[in-house]
C-alpha cells in the first residue's frame, strides 16, 4: 500500500505565516514577509530531516514536526488571551503559570506521537487539516479585499486650489514640510498635573527657535488610527468608524486613507515629493504612495508579531528587541536632519514611538530594559519610565529641529505633535475626567515661516493643523472645523477575570469634559507657567 506523504509540517508552517499576515492585513506589508517565511519553511525541513534520521520513520516525524511547529507557533496567541487575567487579585496571566503547564500538554502529545499506531490515520488528518487551514486563510484575505471598498475622502478646496498651483508652478518656492508625530506625547498640563513633571525647559527652547505652542490643544481621537487618519485628512471620521461598527466597511479603512491621505495627495500633486520615515509599525511603516522610504531599524511588523505570537514571547524581553527599539527611535531623529539634502520641495511624516510604551531610554539615553517589551505594549507605569523617554525624546527633537533649520535653503514648515496623550491611569472601562483629560491632552507645536502664527490658536486640534497651516501658506480658504475630542467606548467582557476589550469605533464625545477641566482654577495656574506670552 502506497504510503501518504507527510505534506503537513511544511503546509502548517506556509499557514502560520499567512495566518500572521491575513489577521494583521492592515498594519503590515506583504513586502516584510518572503525573508522570515523562508526561513521558518528550511528551519521545519531541517527538523523533519533531523526527525527522520532519529526515528528512521518519516511519516512518524512529520508528525512530531508539526506538533513541534503547534506548540512554537500558537503558544503567544494563548499567553496573550490570558495575559491581562485575573483571579481575584492574582494575576494568572504570567509565563510562569503557563509554561508549566504547556509544557505538561506538549510532552503528552509528543508521547502520544511517538508510540501510536495509526501513523497513517494522523498523516492523512494532518494533511487535510492543514490544507482547510490555509483555505480558510486565503478565503478570509480575499473577503477582506472584496468586502471593503476602497475609501478616499475628497475635498473640493484642495482639489481646486491644487489645479491653481500647478499652473503657476512655483514649486521653487514651496517650503518643506515636516509632520512629526511622538505617540503619546501628553500635553504640559498633564505632565505636571499628573506626573510632577515642569517641561516648561523644552517648551521654550521650541519658543527660541519660533515655534508655536497650542498649549490647550487636545487629540480629536484617544487611539492611533483614527487619530492620524483624521489629522492626514484633514477631516473627523465618526461616519466611518460608525461604518466599521455596522460592518459596511473594514477595519483597516483607517490604515488605507492614512497611507492615501488627503495631505499626501494635494503635497504631491503641486510638487512635493513624499518622504516616509518608517515607524516600524502600522500604516506609517511602509507607503506604496511615498516617493521615498527611509527604513530605521532591520526589524519589521511582521517579525515582531512572529516573535510576539510564539514561543519565542517568552524571552521577548532579551531577544534584542530592546537594542533594536533603542535604535528604530533614535535612527528615526537622526534621518530627520538628513532630509534638507534632499533636492525639491518634501512632505515629510514620521511617526516615531518615542513616547510610547516601551520605555527603553533613560533621561540621559541610556539603556533601560523594561519588563513588557511586547509589540503593542500599553504598559505606561511606572510613570517615572514615561518621563524618562519624554525627557530623552525632548533632546532627540531638538537636535533634529536644529539640524532642520539650519541645514534648510527655505524656513521650513514643522509640526511636532502627539496623535494623543499617554494613559497611566488606564481606565478605559469607566473614565473619569482625570484620565480623559491625560489621555486626550496632546503636546501641539508649529514652526510657521516668518513667524505667522496669527491663525494659530490655544485649542487648535490635529484635524485642523493642516487647514491652517495650507490656508497660510497656499491660500486653500478652508473651513477650520470646531475642535472636537472622541474616545471609544470599551466594554468589560468577564467580571470574574477582569478582562477588558476596547471597542475602538464606537466613540463618545469628551470634548466637554476637556473644556469644564481647562476651566478649573489649578489648570488655568499652571496655564501661566505654558503660556505663549
Amino acid at each position: 500500500m502506497k504510503k501518504t506523504p507527510s505534506l503537513h509540517p511544511f503546509l502548517f508552517a506556509f499557514f502560520s505565516i499567512i495566518f500572521l499576515y491575513t489577521n494583521n492585513i492592515s498594519e503590515m506589508s506583504a513586502a516584510d514577509i518572503p525573508a522570515p517565511a523562508l526561513v521558518v519553511m528550511a528551519l521545519t525541513f531541517l527538523i523533519w530531516l533531523i526527525l527522520t534520521k532519529i526515528l528512521h520513520d518519516p511519516a512518524r516525524a512529520g508528525i512530531i514536526t508539526t506538533l513541534l511547529l503547534i506548540t512554537f507557533f500558537f503558544y503567544g496567541h494563548i499567553y496573550d488571551a490570558i495575559r491581562y487575567t485575573y483571579i481575584g487579585d492574582t494575576k494568572v496571566g504570567r509565563h510562569r503559570f503557563l509554561l508549566p503547564i504547556y509544557f505538561i500538554i506538549f510532552v503528552f502529545f509528543l508521547f502520544r506521537g511517538l508510540k501510536t499506531k495509526h501513523v497513517s490515520n494522523l498523516t492523512v488528518f494532518f494533511n487535510i487539516s492543514t490544507i482547510s487551514l490555509i483555505a480558510m486563510s486565503v478565503i478570509s484575505f480575499a473577503a477582506y479585499q472584496l468586502n471593503g471598498r476602497s475609501i478616499s475622502i475628497q475635498n473640493a478646496e484642495l482639489e481646486s486650489r491644487a489645479s491653481i498651483l500647478k499652473l503657476k508652478d512655483n514649486t521653487e518656492t514651496y517650503p518643506d514640510i515636516y509632520y512629526i508625530i511622538s505617540d503619546g506625547y501628553g500635553n504640559a498640563i498633564t505632565l505636571a498635573k499628573f506626573y510632577g513633571f515642569d517641561n516648561s525647559e523644552f517648551l521654550d527652547q521650541l519658543k527660541e527657535k519660533g515655534f508655536y505652542i497650542a498649549d490647550k490643544s487636545a487629540s480629536n481621537y484617544a487611539d492611533t488610527r483614527p487619530s492620524l487618519a483624521s489629522s492626514l485628512n484633514m477631516e473627523y471620521i465618526n461616519d466611518l468608524a460608525a461604518a466599521v461598527v455596522k460592518g459596511e466597511l473594514k477595519e483597516g479603512v483607517f490604515s488605507d486613507i492614512t497611507r492615501r491621505s488627503n495631505v499626501t495627495e494635494f503635497l504631491k500633486s503641486i510638487g512635493y515629493k513624499f518622504v516616509l520615515i518608517r515607524s516600524g509599525s502600522g500604516p506609517t511603516d511602509r507607503n506604496r504612495y511615498a516617493d521615498i522610504m527611509i527604513s530605521c531599524t532591520a526589524m519589521n511588523e511582521f517579525i515582531r508579531v512572529l516573535i510576539h505570537t510564539s514561543l519565542l514571547s517568552v524571552i521577548e524581553k532579551y531577544f534584542y528587541l530592546p537594542d533594536q527599539h533603542r535604535k528604530m527611535l533614535k535612527t528615526a531623529f537622526d534621518r530627520l536632519k538628513e532630509i534638507p539634502d534632499i533636492d525639491g520641495p518634501k512632505f515629510v511624516l514620521c511617526h516615531v514611538l518615542s513616547t510610547h510604551p516601551p520605555f527603553v531610554f533613560d533621561a540621559d539615553g541610556g539603556a533601560v530594559n523594561p519588563d513588557d517589551m511586547s509589540i503593542g505594549s500599553n504598559i505606561w507605569l511606572p510613570r517615572e519610565a514615561y518621563i524618562g523617554q519624554l525627557s530623552y525624546t525632548n533632546k532627540l527633537i531638538i537636535g533634529a529641529v536644529n539640524e532642520i533649520l539650519e541645514k534648510s535653503d527655505r524656513p521650513p514648515i514643522i509640526i511636532i505633535q502627539g496623535d494623543h496623550g499617554p494613559a497611566s491611569l488606564n481606565e478605559w472601562e469607566n473614565p473619569s475626567n482625570d484620565f480623559i483629560f491625560e489621555r486626550m491632552m496632546i503636546l501641539n507645536a508649529y514652526h510657521i515661516p516668518e513667524g505667522d502664527s496669527s491663525q494659530l490658536y490655544p485649542t487648535i486640534s490635529p484635524v485642523n493643523s493642516f487647514r491652517v497651516v495650507f490656508n497660510r501658506c497656499f491660500n486653500t480658504e478652508m473651513d477650520v472645523f470646531e475642535d472636537r475630542s472622541f474616545m471609544p467606548r470599551v466594554i468589560e467582557s468577564n467580571n470574574l477575570l477582569k478582562q477588558v476589550t476596547p471597542v475602538s469605533y464606537e466613540l463618545n464625545e469628551v470634548t466637554n469634559v476637556i473644556r469644564g477641566f481647562l476651566e478649573d482654577k489649578t489648570v488655568q495656574d499652571s496655564l501661566l507657567t505654558t503660556s505663549n506670552n
